[in-house]
This record gives C-alpha cells, sequence and structure tokens, in this order.
C-alpha cells in the first residue's frame, strides 16, 4: 500500500463521478508511489481508514483506493490467450452501489471475432463476491445489498442475477436500467409483442409498467414514461402523474422530482411532487443569444434551468432558479462554444471547445481562438460555485454528489474538491487508468 503524493501546482477545481472508456496495456499497480502529506479531500483521509473511494482498471488489474491514501490489488483478470503474437483491444467498465464494485471487461483480439466479458463483483472490503466470464459484450449492475445482474446477450438475450449469497438465476428478461430501492429491475420481456416492467430478481414476477407508452427513460432508481397526454413517474414508494395539455411531448431531461419536457415549441417543467406542469420562459438578458437556433436547456436535480448563451465574443453558462429571469451567469465565460459533458447531483462539468483556423480555410468562425483556456469547469447550480480544471486535465470524472472531481493529469489521477484545499494524487502510475469510477 502506498500513501498519496502531494503535488505543487496551481489550486483548480471541484468534485467529480463514473467514467468508462477503452484501453490497453496498462502499468504495474504495485509501482512504487511517492510520499506526500495527505490531505482532506472527497472522502480520501476521512472516514474508516479501510474504506473504497474509487477503483480503477489498469489493464487486467482492479485496484481500490482507499480513505487513508493507501491502495491494494483487489483483482485481476485472467489471461484468456497466451498466443505471443495476440494483441488484444479492451474496453472496461465500473459500477457500484452500497460499497460493492462490480468490475467489468470486454476483450477480443485481432485475430479472433470472439468477444468474452470477465465480471468480478468485489464487497466493501475488497473480497471477490462473484467472477465469471461470458460469451460476448455484456455489462452488469450492482445494487446496494450487493446483488448483481448481468445483461446477457450470447447465445440468447437475457439476464443473469447473483444474489447475494452466490446463488445464480437466468431470467428471458432484457435488462434496461439500474435497481431500484426496493431491488427491481427495469425491463422488458417477449419478443414478439414485449412486456415492459419491473422484475422482481427473487421470484421471476414481472409487474407491468403503465402503458402504452410513447416514451420511457430509465433514470436510476424509477422509471418515466409518456402514455398518451400523462407524465408517468414509477417508482417503489408508487406512481406519480403530471397531466399535460395534449399529447405528442417528447422528454428532454429527468431529474429525481421533476423532468423537462418539449412540445417542439417551448419546453416545459414538469414537477412530480404537486403534478404541476409550468413553462419555461427563455426571456434573455439583453445582448446574449442561444449558441445554436434552439435553446435546448438542462435542468437541475434542485429544478434549476440552465442555457448555454453567447454574445459577440463569449459564451457561458446561465442559470435561473424558477427557470425564468434573471439568468445569473455561472462559471466564466470563454471565446468558444460550450458544451455539457457531466452531470452529478447539482454538479455539472462543462467543456470549451476551441473552433481552430485551419491553414487555408478562409470561412467565418464564431470564436476564432486557436486555444481555450480553461478548457473544463465544475459549476455548482445551488450555490453558483465554479473551478477550473488544470489545462492538462484529462478523463475527468465527477462524484456522485457533484462536489468532487478526479481527472488525469500526466501519469497522475488527481482528485480535487471544491473547498480551498489544493488537488491531491490519489494514483500515479506512469500512465492514465482509462477506467475509474467513485465508490459511494
Amino acid at each position: 500500500m502506498q500513501p498519496m503524493k502531494p503535488r505543487r501546482r496551481p489550486l483548480v477545481m471541484a468534485c467529480l463521478i463514473t467514467s468508462v472508456v477503452a484501453g490497453c496495456g496498462q502499468p504495474d499497480p504495485s509501482a512504487p508511489a511517492q510520499q506526500r502529506q495527505p490531505a482532506r479531500a472527497c472522502g480520501f483521509d476521512t472516514g474508516p481508514p479501510r474504506r473504497a473511494v474509487m477503483a480503477a482498471l489498469l489493464g487486467r488489474d482492479v485496484v481500490l483506493l482507499h480513505a487513508d491514501g493507501s491502495r491494494s490489488l483487489a483483482y485481476q483478470f485472467p489471461v484468456l490467450d497466451e498466443t505471443p503474437d495476440a494483441r488484444p483491444y479492451w474496453s472496461g467498465q465500473l459500477a457500484a452501489a452500497g460499497g460493492f464494485v462490480v468490475v467489468s471487461r470486454t476483450s477480443h483480439h485481432y485475430a479472433s471475432p470472439d468477444v468474452v466479458t470477465s465480471h468480478v463483483l468485489l464487497d466493501a472490503d475488497g473480497a471477490v463476491r462473484w467472477a465469471k466470464t461470458l460469451l460476448g459484450r455484456s455489462r452488469a449492475v450492482v445494487g446496494a445489498d450487493g446483488t448483481l445482474a448481468v445483461d446477457v446477450r450470447e447465445p440468447a438475450f437475457g439476464t443473469l442475477v447473483i444474489s447475494p449469497d452466490g446463488g445464480e438465476r437466468v431470467h428471458d428478461f432484457v435488462l434496461l436500467g439500474s435497481f431500484a430501492s426496493d431491488g427491481r429491475l427495469p425491463g422488458w420481456t417477449g419478443s414478439s409483442a414485449p412486456v415492459h416492467g419491473w422484475l422482481d430478481p427473487a421470484t421471476g414476477l414481472l409487474e407491468p409498467f403503465t402503458g402504452p407508452f410513447a416514451e420511457l427513460e430509465t433514470p436510476p432508481g424509477h422509471v418515466v414514461l409518456l402514455v398518451g397526454a400523462t407524465l408517468v413517474d414509477e417508482r417503489p414508494q408508487g406512481t406519480r402523474t403530471v397531466t399535460l395539455p395534449h399529447a405528442g411531448f417528447a422528454i428532454s431531461e429527468v431529474q429525481p422530482d421533476q423532468a423537462l419536457l418539449t412540445d417542439g415549441a417551448g419546453y416545459f417543467r414538469a414537477d412530480f411532487a404537486d403534478g404541476s406542469l409550468r413553462p419555461v420562459p427563455l426571456e434573455l438578458p439583453a445582448g446574449l443569444r442561444p449558441l445554436s437556433g434552439d435553446p435546448a436547456p438542462t435542468l437541475s436535480a434542485t429544478g434549476a434551468v440552465c442555457l448555454t448563451l453567447r454574445d459577440d465574443r463569449a459564451s457561458g453558462l446561465h442559470c435561473s432558479a424558477r427557470g425564468a429571469a434573471p439568468w445569473t451567469r455561472q462559471g466564466l465565460a470563454v471565446p468558444a462554444p460550450l458544451e455539457l459533458l457531466q452531470r452529478a447531483g447539482d454538479g455539472l462539468l462543462i467543456e470549451a471547445r476551441a473552433q481552430p483556423q485551419r491553414p487555408g480555410d478562409t470561412s467565418p468562425r464564431d470564436f476564432p481562438a486557436a486555444s481555450v483556456a480553461p478548457r473544463l469547469q465544475l459549476v455548482r447550480l445551488d450555490d453558483g460555485r465554479a473551478r477550473s480544471l488544470p489545462d492538462g486535465a484529462r478523463l475527468p470524472s465527477l462524484s456522485p454528489d457533484g462536489r468532487c472531481v478526479a481527472y488525469w493529469d500526466g501519469g497522475h489521477l488527481d482528485v480535487l474538491g471544491l473547498d480551498a484545499t489544493p488537488p491531491i494524487t490519489v494514483l500515479d502510475d506512469g500512465e492514465p487508468a482509462l477506467v475509474t469510477a467513485w465508490v459511494p
């Protein structure tokens, strides 16, 4: 186990989430790390010392990063092809809930059409609860009690459920989302006439959704459907509805207690708590306009509505607690289009994308700057705070509460909070681990 190491660099930004990407040829996680004076940030050096705060997939190695700054090799995926010339492609995914971590690694080789996915489930202490390699591509989700569901696609579609005691059961069911708080899973069954509903993994019984529906969204823990002129929110605690003035709405975005809808002519905010539907007025501050013809608002977890607006020199994120004037700019205005990358809680990670002028290209540029600094910003919608990440930050990941961000800077995985503490390095292995996840 190695302690965290100090970084001497400018103060930067805020807190992050889960990332899923591809990679290969990662170094040995047991490589020594430099000594550092630990700082309190984003779960590190706080709470139980051996509690896992983050997990990383380094090639075939699953590494847990603990609250005391140490790390441990929790699992090593098996070598599936010993052919010397076989250089595997692979992609990875991590998911976590209730202290449990499931890691999935899909691989194949240049010379072979076969694709396999290896899965491992780790408990809060880093012990292996279950591991298996399945044919084809598959993904996995884990419940707060350690129940695992794997979306199996070969030889036929189905869902493999592994109970906390290790028992396995295959259901003729296509998984659509994550576990609800009561342990049920959203999805559908049947080929000729599919039935969508909640699956009870213990009994195999399916409770159909309200329907027939025109659109379905599966945010974590619940399901939102458009049924005619009614917006339906189904969750274990009960069903909530919002009556719409007519059919033909589309779901733009869903938050735990609200949804953003559009009917093609405007945007509306639906509140599941009181059943109300309110238009989002788009009276913009003088001199500002949307980046494109469609203002494309985004909705925060607390109901704030945000727009990316621009003038003749720069663009910025503007938000309103009520979805109407006054609109307040959040974060820095930059001479480039802004794009929302990630959201968690009331934290937004936004990226400024430069429009460089290429040699011989005489077409106009709205923002002609060849480079933009800062490129990445973390913005908190509840209190308006914003921080910029270093220019070299890559592969950022927001923490589940949106208050911390982890990012790779060179060969270091750094974590930064919204407070004034400097960033800390929690992993240093020379090359970025392209698959990392926070462990809630």
